[in-house]
């Protein structure tokens, strides 16, 4: 998880598996969502 990288204005609400993969939910004050999946490959969040 040290790769899981700040969204400017978010914070981050969530880290969920899902099928065997891993996302991480990230949300503002207005409600905006914005979720990041882990490449296990490059071990990156895109």
């Amino acid at each position: 998880m040290e790769t899981l990288p700040r969204v400017e204005g978010f914070v981050i609400t969530g880290i969920f598996e899902m099928q065997k993969n891993l996302y991480a939910q990230h949300c503002d004050m207005n409600g905006n969502q914005q979720w990041l999946k882990y490449k296990e490959e490059t071990h990156s969040w895109k």
